[in-house]
């Protein structure tokens, strides 16, 4: 599967669901998105019930999902979240 992904969208929806959202086990939710944030702070991962993006160091990025329509569905979310909070 084939995405753009706007890495400094990203990086600031993260941000942003850390401030706004509430606390889980493993990190962060709002609307939905759970943030989570490696120990050493070099990766992260966003997800929602059926979609995962890991955004790792050097800025590369790898989406695990069963359609690219959840994949997309989660990348829709994480705009909506930076864009509205």
């Amino acid at each position: 599967m084939e995405h753009k992904v706007d890495i400094q969208m990203v990086l600031s929806a993260f941000q942003k669901i850390r401030d706004n959202g509430q606390q889980t086990e493993e990190g962060f939710e709002l609307q939905g998105v759970e943030a989570i944030s490696s120990m050493d702070g070099y990766s992260i991962v966003m997800k929602d019930g059926h979609a995962t993006l890991y955004l790792n160091f050097h800025n590369t990025f790898q989406f695990d999902s069963d359609t690219q329509d959840h994949a997309e569905a989660l990348l829709h979310q994480i705009e909506e979240i930076d864009r509205n909070f």
